[in-house]
């Protein structure tokens, strides 16, 4: 009965994955096409364009964007502190010994790949011991840990404190971004989105996520007001934070072709453009600089996310396949709902959200979107499902524009997030395998 399950999964799971691929493919062409020889109000839903004379981009918010954004960051931190008050009270309450101290905090927030960027902060890259996998981290985020480790009592708390200050630029960078396309109620409702998603304690405890966000987030807000070489400076931080990084290239080029069709720009003014976009590539190519100075091989990386992390670019069909048998034979129940439901939920909420907000928001967000989704499904040994698809901030825009005049879907969305985030954070302060 299971193999016939699994069956139909699979065919089920092939169908979809081929319709969307078929969709992102129509969606592109559709595009470049308007590009091409489409009128300008087609392109409403693909970005707003500026006419000459329009007011300079001015990227401190206004006082009333500066009320919001306070608010919002007010919501964020009461909201980290409040849940974590419920959690530690069940525990105190249900794990028989328990005993509340600050040092035990920093110990149940700061594990899984966030003990290993510490362990980047304190003695960087090595080659010797267990450590020497670490290689396959990136640089950037154990950096600013450390330069952070300097005004605080020891590297953990550098770790959180990093997270939480980069969270806050998140929010006020996403409500900037927000607002050249949307109302004011719909960018916070969009960041209240980010705020109450469940897994979005890791943005909190130490990980790369909330300083990976807030590159992705300052980056389409340069790329939208063209200010070409802060974008590329931005790419350039993503992609020596996270391997995600390099799809910036993706948004990157479309934009640059779409506003090329529109201006019709010179050759040199296309090129000059053009350059700073290889700034993405440069990130990457100092990461890989990195590891030639500290292994001798450019891509020992590769090898260890091959032979230790048992990671290595698969069929995203062969993937998803494959947790789902996970999912009918483990006899773990922590293992069969916190790790692969939540990587297959995870990802068909993800791909869901992205065909029902697909015209509702700009273009290049939902080309990210895509990019992102693919590479997580493509990890052959995905323990991070959910972690890595928090970035895909485009979510929380069509979450924003759906319950846009229902506020009692908007609650509803809100109360859900709030439930859920409540379980998957017990679940990890539990030592279940969420990480």
């Amino acid at each position: 009965m299971e193999d016939i399950a699994l069956a139909v999964f699979e065919w089920v799971w092939f169908v979809a994955l081929i319709a969307l691929i078929v969709v992102a493919i129509y969606l592109f062409v559709k595009l470049l096409r308007y590009c091409f020889i489409g009128r300008a109000e087609e392109l409403a839903y693909a970005g707003r364009f500026y006419d000459k004379g329009a007011e300079c981009f001015r990227l401190k918010p206004d006082k009333s964007q500066l009320q919001d954004i306070l608010t919002l960051a007010g919501i964020y931190l009461g909201y980290r502190v409040v849940s974590l008050g419920v959690v530690y009270a069940i525990k105190v309450i249900f794990e028989p010994g328990f005993s509340f101290s600050f040092d035990r905090i920093l110990y149940e927030i700061i594990k899984w790949d966030a003990n290993h960027y510490v362990g980047i902060a304190d003695n960087w890259y090595v080659t010797e011991g267990d450590a020497r996998f670490h290689i396959v981290f990136y640089p950037l985020h154990p950096i600013v840990v450390r330069v952070f480790s300097y005004i605080c009592p020891n590297t953990k708390l550098a770790s959180v404190l990093v997270s939480n200050i980069s969270f806050i630029g998140c929010i006020a960078a996403m409500y900037k971004l927000l607002r050249i396309d949307f109302s004011r109620d719909t960018a916070k409702t969009a960041v209240l989105m980010l705020i109450f998603v469940p897994h979005g304690f890791f943005f909190s405890f130490g990980f790369t996520e909330s300083l990976f966000l807030l590159w992705s987030l300052l980056f389409f807000l340069m790329l939208r007001k063209e200010q070409w070489v802060a974008a590329g400076a931005f790419g350039f931080c993503a992609a020596l934070t996270k391997n995600f990084g390099l799809v910036f290239v993706v948004p990157y080029g479309v934009w640059l072709i779409m506003l090329a069709c529109k201006n019709k720009y010179r050759v040199w003014g296309f090129i000059r453009r053009l350059l700073p976009g290889f700034l993405i590539l440069a990130g990457f190519g100092v990461y890989l600089l990195i590891n030639k100075a500290v292994t001798g091989d450019w891509f020992k990386f590769m090898e260890y996310q091959r032979d230790h992390w048992y990671n290595r670019l698969t069929c995203p069909l062969e993937n998803v396949t494959n947790h789902l048998y996970w999912f009918f034979d483990t006899q773990d129940m922590g293992h069969r709902w916190f790790l692969w439901f939540g990587n297959i939920s995870s990802i068909a909420v993800t791909a869901a959200i992205f065909f029902i907000g697909a015209k509702k928001q700009p273009f290049i967000y939902s080309i990210y979107t895509l990019a992102c989704l693919f590479l997580t499904m493509m990890v052959s040994w995905l323990m991070s499902g959910p972690r890595y698809l928090l970035v895909c901030f485009s979510s929380y825009i069509t979450l924003a524009a759906v319950s846009k005049g229902r506020p009692w879907l908007k609650w509803a969305i809100i109360a859900v997030e709030i439930i859920l985030g409540m379980i998957v954070l017990l679940g990890y302060m539990g030592n279940e395998s969420i990480m």
